[in-house]
């Protein structure tokens, strides 16, 4: 059983009776403050939100704090840039709900908080990727590519960085493609980046590291290796994105160890490179070690792989009676989209085009023929690589239209054979019916077990104006057979074709490792290799030498006659032949015999090296063999101004060999632009023949940067000096100085001098300028800890009237009785005590009855005070100096400065006769307004680094005596010979003439 406690009062009347007043219950002093965060608001990731709590207010006093809270869409708290502040703003950076709360606290300690939601959508942000050499000689030219894409913003610049350091800003146009050219002229490792920019404030960032090296000037014996990187550079459909790469060319056994790179990083090792991709453009790059220097290695244009997928696409209709509404939805992640066809049973109806290339929306009406009741809806979209997606909505059956091989017969699978001549093409065309072309793929299956088959490639291509998909497959077979392939879509067998592989002729691979002996000797024989020449088939072949007299014990080495007919037949295991005859000569090229400079240098940037090119004597018998050979510039920018066949002159020549008279040899012109030895450290000729081809380095030249000129040995033939007759003033008014102005004089100098300082004091006096009051200490120190600005001011008591409740054993009716009672157990007696909730003793356990008043009495409240100081300060004047010195003494003192100040001015005039003198000296430099002098120089060229990077006969620091200038120079005022010396050999623009026809100025 439960009892209720109760509490007995127990009035006890000694004296006269006090009475108490009772009122009824009054209302709060106030209510706690209202919040207001602001209404929810939209974003996308990357831009700023703004956070506004200005309209949170309270009905007494002020808000004292301000608490904003952000919870990001994965629960994480985001930062504001400042928690506190009335306002503030942050950046949401993943996509999704922030939940923002503002809490605010009145002076009375009381809060409240509000609560809005930011929804944030996924932003399509700017990409960049940067290619470029890898390795580079300082002193030369490098030039770097940015490919940019654009995001749901245009693009408006982007700006490259060496190292940190900005050196160019690029307007983008609507380019795709940004060059930049640099020289970097000291060894070591430099970070070349690239910044794309919108106009949404987006950027985007690619880097690009160089390794900088100081280049060797001698010049290698062979050009630099062949190599170079094979695989797909644009890489498209539904990820993931696999690309395979491998690095080939003639020197690729001579490679050491290969490194694959991007613009992120190391991907992979080894010659070959299997690896995922992601949306976007990257820079790839093979960096090969072959013997002690590493090169790296690209695509033929470039580095650059794209990854664009294929755009999304979708759609909603509706109809009603005899029209045909709905709304079409295209997207495409690289920012390539190009057309949204709409079709309506087959027939095009729309077409658009997106504004960005982002994203497409739109929605459309299309008026019907009163018996269209089919009304199958049909949207592509395609990009600009021509990826197309379909969505309908009524979709039918795919029907195969036709399937089976379009070529043959062909000849058997060989890697070193052109791949026209063994791949057997493919094509089935399917018409679609509405299914989007993603869901169609049919089966092309071996109809047997073929051990020698194999697929080489496969295409689709897609007609979205006739909803038709073709599927173009590519096949070969390594050895003779009839290969038959099964076209299967879905459940049906479908049709089956055939291609034929039939038995090839050899293949000749032949190279020519002995000339023999001269031409002049009649016995002229021909070494060659044949060791590579081989069957595609895959069976043996055999070699049939027409005119031979030796053999060396090497069988695939074969000595030929070549002041004959030579002739070669080769033959395969299967009767297959192939008859070379004089086509071997398409094996040889003659050797350079002569390649001379016969241009003077050294040679500017824009001259143009001049070289006369010879060829060996050859005899070839065979009068039916039409022997065309090219001369080629590698490495260099020039033209072959003539290049033809002739016979060799008894004349030509020191010393001629008379057996060589008569023979044919070639010789022509080559013109080299001189740039090309600056720019270049391989620069070759070569002679080619069908199959044959003969290098030779250019010869070295001494060639410059004309800006690099630099002058030395400078004098002087003459100088003048022209005066200027002057009369001078020196006034201390302004009004005088007004006056002489008006007569022609003009100002020269000014001075002023101090007349009066003001000396004053610092005066400081402490302003109240706000109160404030709290209900307690403690809430007043919170105050104060946050606002510095703020001191305590002492304490005030007040007396309120505060409503009172209280039970009496007596009722008063006129003094608050509320006319509610209660009975409640006491504990009387003079020894009795209550223990455990009970009386001891038990009998001394009494009743009385309570009644319950309401009443008003008075207390006393300690009410807490804050004050805010401001410290105004004033400056008051205690003296005036009148001299610069004693100002400055006084300014030492703390609290002292200097305030105004008064000055007197003098001003120093000239006026300008009619009068001149030309003189060849001066006493006076004021009076020398300007020094003409006559010159002579020697224009010089030093040779650094690149600049005779050809002529390994010249010292890196050597100079070259290009000309002799004479020319004619000015200066405003007055300059000694040795001041026109040191100015002419800085680089001073000068006026150059001939000596000869050279006309003294007049003056």
């Amino acid at each position: 059983m439960k009892f209720a406690r109760l509490l007995l009062l127990v009035l006890v009347a000694t004296g006269p009776l006090t009475t108490a007043t009772f009122a009824k219950p009054s209302s709060s002093a106030g209510s706690a403050p209202f919040a207001e965060a602001g209404l929810d608001q939209e974003s996308t990731v990357g831009d700023r939100v703004l956070l506004d709590g200005g309209g949170s207010r309270t009905d007494s006093g002020n808000i004292v704090e301000y608490n904003w809270t952000i919870t990001g869409p994965n629960g994480t708290t985001v930062r504001p840039d400042c928690r506190t502040c009335v306002r503030t703003a942050f950046v949401p950076d993943r996509p999704g709900r922030y939940t923002v709360t503002l809490t605010v606290t009145d002076a009375a300690g009381r809060t409240d908080s509000d609560t809005m939601y930011v929804e944030t959508a996924a932003t399509d942000v700017p990409d960049v990727a940067l290619s470029g050499p890898r390795r580079v000689a300082n002193d030369r030219p490098a030039a770097f590519t940015a490919t940019v894409r654009p995001g749901d913003a245009e693009l408006t610049h982007v700006v490259w960085t060496v190292d940190g350091t900005p050196v160019d800003n690029s307007t983008l146009d609507g380019n795709r493609n940004v060059s930049l050219e640099r020289v970097f002229t000291s060894a070591g490792t430099v970070q070349v980046n690239a910044t794309v920019h919108d106009r949404a404030g987006r950027d985007r960032r690619a880097s690009h590291t160089v390794e900088v090296a100081t280049p060797t000037y001698t010049r290698s014996s062979t050009p630099r290796p062949s190599l170079s990187v094979r695989g797909p550079q644009v890489l498209t459909g539904e990820g993931p994105f696999e690309g395979n790469y491998r690095l080939e060319g003639a020197d690729v056994d001579d490679v050491v160890s290969v490194t694959w790179r991007d613009g992120d990083g190391e991907l992979g090792s080894g010659t070959d490179l299997e690896t995922e991709l992601d949306p976007g453009i990257h820079d790839l790059t093979a960096l090969a070690d072959v013997g002690d220097e590493a090169y790296s290695a690209s695509f033929e244009n470039g580095t650059s792989v794209v990854v664009d997928p294929r755009p999304d696409v979708s759609l909603t209709t509706s109809q009603s009676n005899d029209e045909l509404t709905g709304t079409v939805e295209a997207t495409d992640e690289f920012g390539n989209l190009d057309s949204v066809q709409l079709f309506v049973d087959d027939e095009r109806v729309r077409e658009w085009s997106s504004a960005n290339g982002t994203e497409f929306e739109t929605s459309f009406s299309v008026a019907l023929d009163s018996d269209q009741n089919s009304n199958r809806v049909r949207v592509v979209v395609s990009d600009e690589r021509e990826q197309s997606v379909t969505e309908t909505n009524k979709a039918g059956e795919p029907e195969l239209v036709r399937s089976g091989f379009v070529n043959g017969p062909v000849d058997s699978y060989h890697p070193r054979i052109d791949s026209d001549r063994y791949t057997a093409v493919h094509e089935t065309v399917i018409d679609l019916n509405g299914v989007d072309q993603r869901d169609v793929s049919p089966k092309l299956d071996p109809f047997a077990d073929y051990s020698d088959l194999q697929r080489l490639d496969t295409t689709r291509n897609y007609k979205p104006d006739r909803d038709i998909l073709k599927i173009t497959s590519e096949w070969a077979g390594k050895a003779p057979d009839s290969y038959k392939i099964m076209t299967i879509m879905g459940d049906e067998m479908g049709t089956a074709d055939t291609f034929e592989v039939e038995y090839s002729d050899p293949e000749p691979r032949i190279e020519v490792i002995d000339e023999g002996e001269d031409s002049e000797n009649k016995a002229h024989r021909l070494l060659i290799d044949v060791s590579d020449s081989f069957d595609p088939d895959g069976g043996r072949v055999n070699f049939e030498p027409h005119d031979w007299d030796r053999k060396p014990d090497d069988p695939d080495r074969i000595a030929l006659e070549f002041n004959d007919m030579p002739g070669l037949t080769i033959m395969d295991d299967n009767g297959g032949s192939i008859d070379l005859s004089s086509e071997l000569y398409d094996y040889w090229s003659p050797e350079f015999k002569q390649v001379e400079e016969v241009s003077e240098g050294p040679y500017k940037s824009d001259d143009t090296v001049k070289f006369r090119v010879k060829t060996e004597t050859f005899l070839i018998e065979d009068p039916s063999y039409d022997l065309s050979l090219d001369l080629k510039l590698v490495g260099a920018t020039g033209d072959v101004t003539q290049w033809k066949r002739i016979s060799h002159d008894a004349d030509a020549g020191p010393d001629p060999n008379p057996h060589e008279v008569g023979h044919p040899q070639y010789t022509g012109i080559v013109e080299v632009d001189a740039s090309s030895y600056l720019n270049s450290d391989n620069s070759y000729l070569k002679i080619v023949n069908d199959k044959e081809v003969t290098w030779k380095q250019l010869p070295s030249v001494t060639a410059f940067e004309e800006d690099d000129f630099s002058r030395d040995n400078t004098s002087i033939t003459s100088i003048r000096y022209v005066h200027e007759e002057t009369i001078e003033k020196t006034v201390s008014s302004r009004a005088a100085k007004s006056r002489y102005e008006a007569k022609g004089y003009r100002v020269t100098d000014t001075s002023r001098a101090l007349e009066a300082a003001t000396i004053e004091r610092l005066r400081s006096s402490p302003k109240i300028v706000d109160r404030r009051t709290f209900s307690s200490k403690t809430e007043r120190q919170r105050f104060l800890s946050t606002h510095p600005n703020w001191s305590p001011s002492g304490t005030t008591v007040q007396t309120q009237s505060a409503e009172t409740t209280k039970w009496f054993n007596f009722p008063h009716p006129g003094h608050g009785y509320t006319g509610e009672k209660r009975t409640k157990r006491i504990c009387s007696g003079p020894n009795a005590f209550m223990r455990g909730g009970r009386c001891v003793p038990i009998e001394s356990t009494d009743t009385i009855t309570q009644y319950l008043h309401n009443y008003e009495e008075e207390k006393d409240t300690t009410i807490y005070k804050a004050k805010k100081l401001r410290i105004r300060t004033n400056w008051d004047s205690i003296r005036v100096v009148s001299t610069a010195e004693a100002a400055s003494r006084w300014s030492k003192w703390p609290d002292i400065r200097v305030g105004s100040r008064t000055y007197s001015k003098e001003w120093e005039m000239v006026k300008s006769t009619d009068e001149i003198t030309v003189t060849d000296s001066y006493k006076n430099a004021s009076e020398v307004i300007r020094t003409t002098a006559t010159v002579e120089y020697d224009r010089e060229y030093s040779l650094q680094r690149g600049s005779a990077m050809h002529d390994t006969s010249t010292t890196p620091q050597s100079t070259v005596n290009v000309d002799q200038v004479n020319a004619i120079t000015t200066f405003e005022g007055p300059k000694s010979r040795t001041e026109v010396i040191q100015s002419i050999e800085s680089g001073k623009v000068v006026s150059t003439f001939n000596q000869s026809e050279y006309v003294a100025p007049e003056y």
